[in-house]
């Protein structure tokens, strides 16, 4: 059987509805975002958090704020100091604190460069998370 991402990751959906294109997505109500900073507040063990889709657009930039301080385990009033980097034409966003690490990312189930993905992997150090799939994602992001 073939190995993805997701025999490492955990996969939490933040959209309210689903949405064929990452512009077409549906804010969380309010009851969702709720549920979903419960969630992260139970991943003690998890060290990485990948927000994929919408991330550089308001409101989507004040929820995401929200879910990494409930990941990374910080203050509703502390300020994250995210590093922004753009990789091809594509956009990257990560803080980490502690140990843990949120990114913000593009949606990685279209077409997404090696070069995105490999900077992906140097932030989570994913051979550590998943020592298999490295080679996998590499394949994958070229075909």
């Amino acid at each position: 059987m073939k190995e993805h991402l997701g025999a490492a990751t955990y996969h939490i959906e933040r959209s309210a509805a689903p949405a064929r294109y990452q512009a077409s997505g549906s804010l969380p109500t309010p009851e969702r975002l709720a549920f979903l900073v419960q969630v992260l507040n139970t991943l003690d063990k998890a060290r990485v958090l990948i927000m994929h889709g919408a991330t550089r657009s308001w409101p989507w930039i004040g929820l995401n704020d929200e879910l990494a301080r409930a990941f990374l385990q910080v203050g509703v009033n502390t300020g994250l100091d995210w590093k922004e980097e753009r990789v091809g034409r594509s956009y990257l966003s990560w803080v980490r604190v502690t140990g843990r690490t949120a990114i913000m990312a593009r949606a990685l189930n279209g077409p997404v460069s090696s070069a995105y993905l490999q900077r992906i992997r140097r932030i989570v150090d994913l051979d550590d998370i998943a020592p298999g799939l490295r080679p996998l994602l590499v394949k994958e992001a070229a075909d």
